[in-house]
């Protein structure tokens, strides 16, 4: 059981390297840099490598961020970019060294 737990816990932890790399590069863009982006759950989902699910369980969760317009749920990139931070495996581990240091 532990070992599909490990499996598990790699494949998240480089599901979010892989978005946080894209997030990366998209910034880089001209054209993310002086908009207000925002994404639908399906470029979310094409972006992240998450399925539309399971985003969507994120969000009625309230642990992904999202603007409601009527129907639609479109996610800001700058909240995006911020949540991937915040989720990222890698820097809870670093505040908690912090934390405990």
């Amino acid at each position: 059981m532990s070992g599909l737990l490990e499996s598990l816990t790699e494949d998240i932890v480089s599901q979010l390297e892989t978005m946080n790399e894209r997030l990366e590069r998209l910034e880089q863009k001209p054209e993310y840099c002086n908009d207000i982006k925002m994404y639908n759950v399906e470029e979310v989902a094409e972006k992240t490598s998450l399925s539309e699910t399971k985003i969507y369980d994120l969000i009625r969760q309230g642990k992904f961020p999202c603007v409601v317009a009527g129907r639609r749920k479109l996610i800001p990139r700058k909240d995006l970019v911020r949540w991937i931070d915040e989720n990222n495996v890698m820097n809870q581990e670093q505040k908690e060294i912090a934390i405990l240091g």
